[in-house]
């Protein structure tokens, strides 16, 4: 008889790797330099309800890790005070 994914996840550590690309940024027009564009306040938003729908679904991260863009640190930050 097969296992169930429960009963699978109970006897092996299963590892899931999860990529999410930032959220919407301000315009490169903006910012002479490309790594400093933050998060548009539509990005904010949308990313904070991508978070809160992982939450929902009880998807949890134990380690995040991001590039050292400005964009792609404050999505990193949304997503771990969700977590």
């Amino acid at each position: 008889m097969p296992f169930t994914p429960a009963e699978v996840m109970q006897v092996w550590k299963i590892t899931q790797l999860y990529l999410i690309r930032h959220g919407i940024a301000v315009a490169r027009e903006e910012y002479t330099v490309d790594a400093q564009r933050p998060l548009t306040l539509q990005g904010r938003l949308k990313t904070q309800r991508v978070a809160q729908c992982l939450n929902a679904l009880q998807i949890h991260f134990d380690l995040i890790l991001t590039s050292p863009l400005a964009r792609a640190r404050q999505t990193a930050e949304i997503f771990k005070l969700k977590d």
